[in-house]
């Protein structure tokens, strides 16, 4: 983060003060920058979803060389106009619950046919799997109402992986991840 307005990455600069605020919302939020602890991480990933919504995740893990767990998912989210603020953090925390099975499962085709027929093939996250999940909506410069129900799937996969690789020095390059 440069100033209020602009995002730095490398040698790269973007004036981009909506998703700036989500980034400084999540440092502000979460322990972004501070150590956690033998065998914990934290990796953030933000998107700005069809030019619209801007979404970003500060999460934490306990990892090991065999075992992940994602404890805390802080998001911090300027979808414009929130019409219905329980429905964005709805929309949010079972994004995050889709998107962690993306990385305990495969889709998975034999002889041209998908193996899996039902979520009994599919391995989804059960309540016990379900991180503490912290939903900062902020208010925006903009007028109208923004898309929710893909928005927040796409970066929590990415900070838990970075947070993973916080956590163990190993970068993890496909999915599912063991």
């Amino acid at each position: 983060l440069a100033d209020g307005k602009t995002v730095k990455a490398g040698d790269l600069t973007l004036e981009r003060p909506r998703l700036t605020r989500v980034l400084q919302t999540l440092r502000a939020k979460s322990n972004w920058g501070k150590k956690l602890g033998s065998g914990r991480g934290q990796g953030v990933a933000c998107n700005i979803y069809d030019g619209d919504t801007h979404l970003g995740y500060a999460v934490e893990v306990t990892a090991d060389e065999k075992r992940w767990r994602v404890d805390r998912v802080v998001c911090a989210v300027d979808c414009g106009v929130a019409v219905n603020p329980t429905g964005v953090e709805q929309q949010i925390e079972s994004g995050v619950i889709w998107a962690l099975g993306q990385l305990m499962s495969q889709i998975t085709i034999r002889s041209g046919r998908v193996e899996q027929s039902s979520y009994s093939d599919y391995n989804v996250p059960h309540i016990a799997d379900a991180p503490r999940i912290e939903v900062h909506i902020l208010s925006s410069d903009k007028e109208q109402a923004f898309g929710m129900g893909e928005p927040p799937v796409p970066p929590l996969v990415p900070a838990v992986l970075n947070a993973i690789f916080d956590a163990t020095g190993k970068r993890i390059r496909r999915l599912p991840v063991a």
